[in-house]
């Protein structure tokens, strides 16, 4: 970084390289996945499935089995590739139990089903995205030394042809030339397979597969939005010195809503609400229930996954977590409504994901200070006993403390939050009206009103043209 301060922020989505002429979009990922596929099952040694049908013969992978139908399986459909990434959250559990069976071969299959899933689009996403070479030359644009790039992308697109040193850019999703770094993926189960799935055998064993494949397939927004945040430290740019963020070619999609939310509340000044959206009823009801209740509610939550993909057929009677309750222990929930339940679950399931960030958090700032101790030569040293002590501590977290930060959350939400009064302007380009409606939500959503949309990409930059 250069001595002069950084004062915009400049995040740049899939919609920046297309502008340029760079061909990532997910169809020409579908055709590289279709083009490249039987390569790809040779080198991970995973054995495809074939179709006989009238067409003759076809060849599908396990991906086609997981995220399609394993009765009918064939080649995913557009709408599948089109949006590739929420597609990655829409698991058909119950189809997959009920085709594959409830043994423990069955259930080994399908655990293998997952995994093999994961390395095949792993394999294909990072070979599609490493296959772009992106040509040197004068973009027209010019972004200054007081700008840094948040890329969501993974090419060099923003250094090769916007004069953007290394220094002032961050891949938060990774890049193209470190296969390793890469990350593409879902934000809708950042949190581990439930383990009582598990040990409960059957149907809900296979459950816990599919819960696992989903947790593989998160983008891990929270981590990655950390990561960032300690970058930006690192180069020296403060938020508080922030005056303008672009966002340039930015689809605004559910899989990337995470970023926003945390950024708006960072400009704004303004802390988060852990709890967001999820009514003081519900947290205070979490705040008294006991442990065995509150499993049952993320129990309950994981089991209604089908329900999400709003379809019916091959539904399975599955039990559900309050029946497995009554029959464990002879107990069950209290009455509830439909929604109710639903508003429980989706509170229980958030508390559980918040206690595994927390412990994620903690070891990532206690990793900082071991850093900074062997760093700054006044700063104070973190010794082998330290550590020990942390981890002891960091084990014995449990849902006594994760009730306590509920209750906390509740006292913090009677403090009125005023944001500052100087929030940076966000000058956002969108494609389509359709792209223009959905910006328009997510800024209604993250509440942030110091906003400006362009029809363009080159009418919002018009200030980094070139002369």
């Amino acid at each position: 970084m250069s001595g002069k301060p950084v004062d915009t922020l400049v995040l740049i989505g899939n919609g920046f390289d297309m502008w340029q002429g760079v061909s990532t979009s997910y169809a020409d990922f579908e055709k590289y996945y279709i083009d490249h596929l039987s390569n790809i099952l040779k080198r991970l040694h995973i054995k495809p499935w074939t179709i006989e049908d009238e067409d003759g013969t076809k060849i599908v992978s396990d991906v086609e089995m997981l995220y399609g139908d394993p009765f009918d399986p064939y080649y995913l459909d557009s709408d599948f590739w089109n949006t590739f990434e929420n597609s990655l959250s829409l698991i058909d559990d119950q189809r997959v139990n009920l085709y594959f069976g409830k043994e423990k071969e069955d259930l080994e299959r399908i655990s293998l089903l997952a995994d093999n899933s994961r390395h095949i689009l792993q394999e294909a996403f990072s070979g599609w995205i490493r296959s772009k070479t992106i040509e040197v030359k004068d973009s027209g644009y010019f972004f200054p030394e007081n700008c840094f790039i948040v890329n969501f992308n993974y090419t060099d697109t923003v250094r090769k042809r916007f004069g953007v040193s290394e220094d002032n850019e961050y891949h938060i999703h990774g890049e193209a030339d470190d296969k390793e770094s890469i990350i593409v993926g879902h934000s809708t189960h950042p949190e581990y397979p439930l383990a009582q799935l598990k040990t409960m055998g059957g149907r809900l064993e296979g459950l816990f597969y599919i819960e696992k494949a989903l947790y593989e397939s998160d983008k891990h927004v929270d981590d990655n939005y950390q990561d960032l945040a300690i970058n930006l430290a690192k180069s020296k740019v403060m938020i508080e010195d922030l005056k303008d963020v672009y966002v340039l070619g930015h689809s605004f999609g559910d899989a990337d809503f995470g970023y926003f939310y945390h950024l708006a509340h960072a400009l704004n000044g303004i802390p988060e609400d852990p709890f967001g959206g999820i009514p003081d009823w519900c947290l205070e009801y979490l705040a008294k229930c006991e442990e065995m209740e509150f499993v049952f509610l993320n129990l309950d939550f994981a089991n209604h996954h089908r329900e999400g993909l709003g379809e019916e057929g091959y539904m399975l009677e599955m039990p559900s977590a309050d029946t497995i309750n009554e029959q464990l222990y002879g107990t069950s929930d209290e009455d509830f409504t439909h929604d109710q339940k639903k508003l429980l679950e989706k509170a229980a399931i958030k508390a559980r994901f918040l206690m595994e960030q927390g412990a994620r958090n903690a070891q990532r700032e206690f990793s900082l200070l071991e850093l900074l101790g062997e760093m700054v030569e006044d700063a104070p040293k973190v010794r082998k006993r330290d550590r020990k002590k942390f981890e002891k501590r960091l084990k014995k977290i449990g849902w006594k403390d994760c009730q306590d930060a509920i209750k906390d959350a509740l006292k913090d939400r009677s403090t009125p939050k005023m944001p500052r009064k100087d929030t940076p302007k966000w000058h956002i380009s969108y494609h389509s009206p359709d792209d223009k409606a959905r910006i328009e939500d997510v800024m209604r959503r993250i509440n942030y009103n110091n906003y400006e949309l362009y029809p363009s990409i080159d009418a919002c930059i018009e200030k980094y043209k070139k002369a």
